[in-house]
């Protein structure tokens, strides 16, 4: 029977009966959410957060309604209102395309929310890549979700936005399998492929459409065996999996289209899904076990940290700008004040570009880079309608965690024989301890004396304190910054405070400018870095 519900921008509330069951959430007929129902004191009152990235864009009016994934059955409905607006919710991307929160939280497209086309270049893709992955001698394979789409129902899952490929190497020791990880992206991107590297075992072939916006994703996952039974494929699957249950690969039908997979494909999905693979779950997500992801995360580290928060932040409009927009300025204006007439500068987590476009406004040679594509594709969007030269700034992708890209793209610098300055607001506060020694490493490889790095970050607690999940609650006080930069023989001298607005509390900040050491430096009195 249909019950009734109400919703706001922070919670769904209807009645259910028990709990563990999985369910659709539809906005006016399309699936924006799955999850399942978790039991409370009252095992018929059901309270649902909506998750981060969906949130922006309740605001409207819609036909909400819960339905169980399985059967379709409406489970709730009722007509909602999300604030003043009278117009319809509309969840979708630039390219008008519905969007679903997916298994990792983020937004993206499915095959159930686009037209058919998206589907047949997924496919046609994946089709490709294998074949260009056996030409070079590897022995890939449907995995996943494609995998479990392909054995389940012959097909692409329908909640599905992308499809993964697994590719078994001979090496068992993890420095071999990275090397053998980055001579694959070497022959990929030869081959003309936009490869994103997410560890030193995965990478991500990514597509785009005519105006630079993501189409879609093909995952390639490698795998190996640590021992006779131990399979891994990071980053998710480590477990009992005897080598006969792998090879020989057999051909399986994908979308009427036979592409190789594991010899014994329901052992390899019971061990990446567990026992209830063959039921169908959209809300199903992956819960790594702890000692399987520090040990892939150990060997292999993690390239990828925050891109989804920053990718759905930007799908969903928001841009690099403070809260506060007088506070943004007066640190844009710190910028523009202390850089050498005509300088060449990068900003560095350029988001939509708004800075990097500003400074090259005002005479000055920006190269803009960030690990988010939305970003870029905003940042492009913007320079071509507000840049002054276009030939004077430049976006690119580029990520602080990947430190062989990142000194790579140092390296470029440096041969250009030119002095380069460097801006990062808001950006160090959210960057954990790696990537900032990355970037720290990277300064110390490219600063000459005559460079400049300027930076802007929040030094103190948000009043959400601290939550992992999201870069913008982090803070980066002074003392932290003297101690990181010293071993790279850099130090800082402190511009200004300030605070500023924030939907996390009020924040102080600390503007700083940070230089090559020199011999006859003393190092500044503790007392200066708690101002």
């Amino acid at each position: 029977m249909t019950t009734p519900l109400t919703a706001s921008r922070r919670k769904l509330r209807f009645e259910a009966q028990g709990s563990g069951q999985a369910v659709d959430i539809r906005f006016d007929g399309h699936r924006v959410w799955s999850t399942e129902l978790v039991a409370t004191a009252d095992s018929h009152k059901i309270a649902l957060d909506w998750p981060p990235a969906l949130r922006p864009y309740l605001s409207g009016t819609t036909k909400l309604e819960v339905a169980d994934s399985g059967s379709g059955e409406i489970l709730a409905s009722g007509a909602v209102r999300f604030g003043l607006n009278s117009k319809p919710v509309s969840v979708r991307d630039a390219e008008g395309r519905l969007l679903s929160i997916n298994k990792w939280g983020r937004l993206g497209v499915s095959v159930a929310g686009v037209d058919t086309s998206f589907r047949e270049r997924l496919i046609a893709h994946t089709h490709e890549i294998l074949d260009h992955l056996a030409e070079l001698g590897y022995t890939a394979y449907i995995t996943g979700g494609t995998l479990l789409g392909a054995v389940r129902d012959g097909d692409i899952l329908p909640h599905d936005d992308d499809t993964d490929l697994g590719v078994l190497l001979d090496h068992s020791d993890p420095a071999d399998i990275s090397l053998a990880s980055y001579r694959m992206q070497r022959e990929l991107e030869e081959l003309g492929y936009d490869v994103v590297r997410h560890s030193t075992a995965h990478l991500q072939l990514t597509y785009f459409t005519e105006n630079g916006s993501i189409d879609h994703y093909v995952d390639i996952f490698t795998a190996f065996y640590r021992s006779a039974d131990e399979f891994c494929q990071p980053i998710h699957v480590r477990g009992n999996l005897p080598i006969e249950s792998l090879l020989p690969l057999v051909p399986i039908e994908f979308a009427g289209i036979s592409m190789p997979g594991p010899a014994n494909p329901e052992a390899w999905l019971e061990i990446c899904y567990g026992p209830a693979w063959s039921i169908p779950n959209p809300s199903f997500a992956f819960v790594t076990p702890m000692n399987t992801r520090r040990r892939f995360e150990n060997w292999f580290g993690s390239q990828n940290t925050n891109r989804v928060f920053w990718e759905s932040r930007h799908t969903a409009g928001s841009t690099s700008a403070a809260a506060d927009a007088r506070s943004h300025r007066r640190e844009l204006d710190t910028v523009l004040a202390t850089l050498p007439p005509g300088s060449s500068l990068v900003d560095v987590g350029t988001g939509d570009g708004a800075d990097a476009i500003t400074i090259s406004n005002a005479g000055h040679h920006v190269i803009g880079f960030d690990y988010s594509y939305k970003a870029l594709s905003r940042a492009h969007a913007r320079a071509e309608t507000e840049a002054k030269n276009s030939h004077a700034v430049e976006f690119r992708y580029l990520n602080i965690y990947d430190r062989r890209d990142l000194l790579t793209f140092g390296a470029e610098l440096v041969t250009q024989g030119t002095s380069w300055h460097f801006n990062a607001t808001n950006v160090l506060a959210g960057l954990t301890k790696e990537g900032r020694a990355n970037y720290f490493l990277f300064l110390k490889l490219v600063m000459n004396p005559d460079s400049l790095a300027i930076a802007t970050f929040d030094t103190n607690y948000s009043v959400t304190h601290f939550r992992g999940d999201n870069p913008l609650t982090w803070h980066y006080p002074l003392d932290w910054l003297h101690s990181e930069i010293a071993p790279h023989g850099l130090t800082a001298e402190l511009l200004h405070t300030a605070t500023r607005r924030t939907a996390h509390g009020r924040r102080r900040t600390a503007t700083v400018v940070i230089r090559r050491s020199h011999p006859s430096h003393t190092e500044p009195e503790a007392a200066s870095w708690n101002a």
